[in-house]
């Protein structure tokens, strides 16, 4: 922090008058940029994203001068009036990414690239356009809309057939401007830096950036209905819903009544911040929906879709029909901008876009054409099915269909002939000259639609960073802001939603993991020292409450999912043995009871516990270790995917110990138990394709009655009972090449998921025998998985594959196949003494369950000790 920190830029409140905002050349931006701005800490800001900016420009040409000529893009002719093609980039047989692994440097959206072809016969035709988001979820590192450049032409070809509808290609690319997101970032700390209008609630400047303070009335939500004991009671109901704790419920209170109009929550993974925080704004919109006060719209934040998707999954397991709300989910790539903007911060983004399009020969006609193509296809992922009809256009759609049916409504006769000409449109029936006349027609109702569409919203969920798109600053006007995983986001990422909204937001809610000890990222080719500070600076001051004063404050000190054998691990690791475990965690369930009858098959090479630590290295091929999937850039591991899905159908036939007509002490294991995460989409995909041809079921529901396949990314603010880990990375030349699941925030994320028992399974033979010493004690990259392979190592948490198949297949286990027999064949003399090996050496089942107890007791009281006293 040290460059933040000893800027020198004077006191707090210093204004600059004239501070302009950078543009990426001379003519690209407005103006309207140019913003006061007051206040050390947003001053600082915006110096450190210019210094940043020229570092990722040099960083971002860097990555793609280094990948020339392994560049592959699968080009697919998506219109051919006007010839318009869709392009997905990648490399071809190179392990890791164009990019770096975090993607804090990339292209940015609406960057003008060229790319040409080096294949023949298709050699040196060029095709031009703009980066866009991934609209159909193939998982592409880059995508582009394109539309050919110059005059180049295949000889015996048509220029509109140039190309065949997929294919291929070697490329070489050019970016033609700047990719970095810099601009929005800095408009964002302007706008915010710049100060409020309003006298009325939250003071989003003082808070984040310690300005002089302009509101009179920040607790203006809570005077509303002080003296209103009928909203108080509707907001009791609705919190309701959540069976919400003690530390949860006055959490629920502060929001009620906060004088700052501010909420922090913190606390530690499974403590609850995420639920709190849904149930308060919930509590909000009833109020607002009785119609004796004003509407309390809500914008629901996070740093990934990943967390976002999971908020909103939740959320929608807690309403009904009955509630009435108008929930939506917003993605920037498939909302058509606004024509205005009305803050500095929507202008740079629409100004981007616009500056994008004029390379596109064909004008809005091409840019249209995508947009037909992405909602004839509704955008949506197969993953994310039962989100599909919040999805801002099908919301839209569903909006204007019901007024349409309404004969009674204001607007039917407006909805009626605008889905008549929309239809036409898509149909590709009308003639060039008619499409042209329908998008001319239409382009004044999109953006009425769109207004009436969203000033009916109660919620609208979206990423921080698309808070910014100029469709919601113009139409939209939440009166309340829940960002949660703020820990996870750098400040850039929390004051967009912030300065997007700032005159109309009156109450903010913020949750996020304050005690988990995340090592700062090593400055190296991707990164500099300002791109690590900014992405830690918010982190640092939630960890360590220096002057940073975020309004009210609690912290929720007790963690709730898991279980003392998953907790502990947890807790040593990554909170430094300050998690607490709520006594309710002590209580054994019923599944657990079942899972551990079945457990009881592996005789006296099970320690007990409900951790499994299984090793798939000793299958014999090239299965057990790491592989692309099919063409894809994505790695699968086929051994861990086999004994993962045999693992799930075994646990689907355990039957609860004293199973008499469904009673018992146990119970069955349901689908909607468990979870199965790994870090890479193409194992993802496989696990999925393997379960499906065993005819067992993958679709998601709000139920959760079905089994959950993710990506660890997609994992953040989810739990299941059962969590099976699929480690993939592992490289038979090189067994410690485990690609960025070494990443210590991601491998937090995937040991803290399970609530009662958890397998994973990878090369574990190989990483057993490393001592990792060296690597803990210089705090190397594979510091922290060096840790938790000594974890399972210690207490005894290994299994053989051919343990697991044997318990699969109902047969004994045989003492020549014990994983640790073969670790302690092959370990150095530098590895563990016989007395470290002793305890998962007992050959009594019962001694080594007397001794796990007798630790486990010990160790539970240390943590809560260590917990109260931190």
């Amino acid at each position: 922090m040290d460059y933040l920190e000893n800027l020198g830029i004077g006191v707090d409140g210093l204004s600059l008058p004239e501070l302009v905002i950078p543009p990426e050349s001379e003519d690209e931006a407005p103006a309207a940029m140019r913003r006061p701005i007051k206040g050390r800490r947003a001053v600082a800001a915006r110096m450190a994203i210019d210094r940043h900016r020229e570092f990722a420009q040099f960083s971002l040409r860097a990555q793609m001068d280094m990948k020339l000529g392994d560049f592959r893009a699968s080009v697919i002719r998506i219109s051919t009036k006007p010839p318009t093609y869709w392009a997905e980039f990648g490399i071809e047989k190179r392990r890791g990414k164009v990019f770096n692994q975090r993607g804090s440097i990339r292209a940015a959206l609406h960057t003008k690239v060229i790319i040409t072809i080096i294949d023949a016969p298709f050699a040196g035709i060029q095709l031009a356009g703009t980066v866009q988001e991934d609209l159909f979820g193939r998982g592409a590192e880059m995508c582009c809309h394109l539309v050919f450049k110059g005059k180049k032409e295949v000889p015996g070809l048509r220029r509109e057939m140039e190309l065949p509808v997929v294919g291929v290609y070697h490329i070489d690319v050019e970016l033609v401007s700047d990719g970095t997101a810099c601009d929005q970032q800095a408009a964002a700390v302007a706008e915010l830096g710049s100060g409020l209008k309003r006298i009325r609630g939250v003071d989003l400047p003082a808070l984040f950036f310690n300005t002089p303070s302009t509101v009179t009335e920040p607790s203006a939500l809570f005077k509303e209905i002080e003296d209103n004991y009928e909203a108080q009671s509707v907001y009791r109901q609705a919190l309701e819903r959540f069976v919400l704790n003690e530390q949860q419920n006055e959490a629920a209170k502060m929001s009620l009544t906060s004088p700052s109009g501010a909420l922090t929550q913190w606390g530690p993974a499974g403590s609850g911040k995420t639920t709190s925080s849904l149930a308060i704004i919930l509590g909000h919109m009833k109020m607002g929906c009785m119609g004796k006060i004003k509407r309390r719209p809500v914008i629901a934040c996070a740093p990934s879709d990943a967390a976002v998707d999971s908020m909103m999954r939740i959320f929608l397991g807690k309403i009904n029909k009955q509630d009435e709300l108008t929930v939506c989910r917003f993605k920037a790539a498939q909302v058509r901008s606004a024509p205005k903007y009305p803050n500095a911060l929507s202008r740079v983004v629409r100004a981007r876009a616009q500056l994008a399009e004029e390379v596109l020969e064909s004008g809005e006609t091409a840019e249209d054409v995508l947009w037909d193509v992405f909602e004839a296809s509704k955008g949506v992922n197969n993953e994310d099915e039962d989100l599909a009809p919040y999805y801002f256009q099908n919301a839209r759609a569903d909006f204007i269909r019901a007024i349409r049916n309404d004969s009674s409504h204001a607007w039917s006769l407006e909805a009626r002939p605008y889905l008549e000409q929309k239809k036409r449109l898509r149909s590709r029936i009308a003639t060039a000259w008619e499409q042209s006349r329908l998008r001319g027609e239409l382009e004044d109702q999109e953006t009425l639609w769109d207004e009436r569409f969203l000033q009916k919203c109660d919620i609208i969920f979206c990423k921080s960073s698309a808070a910014a798109h100029p469709t919601l600053t113009d139409f939209f006007r939440p009166s309340i802001l829940l960002f949660d995983e703020l820990a996870s986001a750098t400040l850039l990422d929390a004051v967009t939603p912030m300065a997007s909204f700032k005159e109309s937001l009156l109450h903010i809610i913020l949750a996020g993991d304050n005690l988990q000890d995340v090592a700062p990222d090593s400055i190296k080719l991707h990164r500099n020292e300002i791109s690590r500070d900014l992405r830690m600076w918010l982190n640092e001051q939630l960890r360590h409450g220096e002057d940073f004063a975020l309004g009210e404050k609690i912290a929720f000190t007790t963690q709730h999912r898991m279980r003392d054998v998953h907790a502990r691990m947890v807790s040593d690791i990554w909170y430094q043995g300050r998690l607490i475990d709520d006594p309710s965690l002590a209580i054994k369930s019923p599944l657990a009871i079942t899972i551990e009858a079945g457990l009881r098959g592996l005789g006296e090479f099970w320690n007990g516990r409900l951790r499994l630590a299984v090793d798939v290295e000793g299958r014999p091929g090239p299965d057990a270790f790491e592989s692309y999937y099919h063409n894809s850039r994505s790695l699968c591991n086929k051994a861990e995917a086999t004994l993962i899905v045999d693992h799930i159908q075994w646990l689907l036939k355990l039957d609860p110990p004293g199973h008499i007509n469904d009673d018992g002490p146990g119970r069955r294991v349901e689908p909607g138990d468990i979870m199965v995460i790994s870090p890479y989409s193409g194992q993802v995909a496989l696990i999925r394709t393997k379960l499906a041809e065993k005819g067992v079921n993958t679709a998601h529901d709000n139920a959760g009655q079905t089994i959950d396949v993710r990506t660890s990314e997609a994992a953040q603010s989810t739990d299941r009972n059962i969590v099976l880990l699929s480690w993939v990375a592992s490289r038979e030349d090189k067994p410690l090449s485990i690609g960025p699941t070494k990443d210590s925030k991601q491998m937090c994320t995937n040991f803290s998921r399970a609530k009662e028992y958890q397998v994973t399974f990878g090369n574990w033979l190989s990483w057993m025998q490393e001592d990792f010493d060296d690597a803990i004690a210089k705090q190397a990259s594979l510091q922290t998985f060096g840790k938790v392979v000594r974890h399972h190592r210690e207490i005894g948490d290994g299994i053989s594959h051919i343990h697991m198949l044997e318990l699969h297949a109902g047969d004994p286990p045989k003492a020549e196949d014990r994983l640790y027999k073969k670790i302690c064949a092959r370990q150095p003399d530098t590895g563990p003494s016989p007395s470290e090996l002793q305890p998962r050496e007992l050959s009594s089942l019962q001694a080594n369950f007397q001794f796990l107890q007798a630790r486990s007791r010990e160790r539970q009281v240390e943590r809560n000790e260590n917990g109260r006293r931190s």
